[in-house]
C-alpha cells in the first residue's frame, strides 16, 4: 500500500462511488503526497468508516506555505458514515 506515496505529482483523487467499504486506513492517508493535490473525493462509498481527518491536516499546513501553487481546494465525503472535519461538501 505504500505505492501511492509514488505519485509525487497527483492532484485529483476521486474514489467516488466505488463501493469502497470498511475502515480508512490513517496510515495510508498519512502516505497520501500533498504537494500539487487539490481535489478529493470520497463520495458515494457508503460503506467506508472512519476519520479522514489524517487529510485535513494537510489543509492548513498548504495555506500558510507560500511555495505552494494551490491548497486542497475540494474534499468531498460522504459524513453520515466518516468524519471530516474540512471537507467542503458533505452528503449525508
Amino acid at each position: 500500500t505504500n505505492e501511492i506515496g509514488y505519485l509525487s505529482n497527483l492532484v485529483l483523487l476521486q474514489l467516488e462511488h466505488n463501493q469502497l467499504t470498511g475502515p480508512i486506513p490513517q496510515i495510508g492517508l498519512a502516505l497520501i503526497p500533498a504537494t500539487n493535490l487539490t481535489y478529493v473525493s470520497f463520495q458515494g462509498n457508503e460503506g467506508l468508516s472512519g476519520s479522514l481527518n489524517g487529510l485535513c491536516d494537510l489543509v492548513p499546513r498548504r495555506r500558510s506555505e507560500s511555495n505552494y501553487p494551490g491548497y486542497l481546494q475540494f474534499f468531498l465525503a460522504d459524513c453520515n458514515a466518516v468524519t471530516c472535519v474540512c471537507c467542503s461538501s458533505c452528503v449525508v
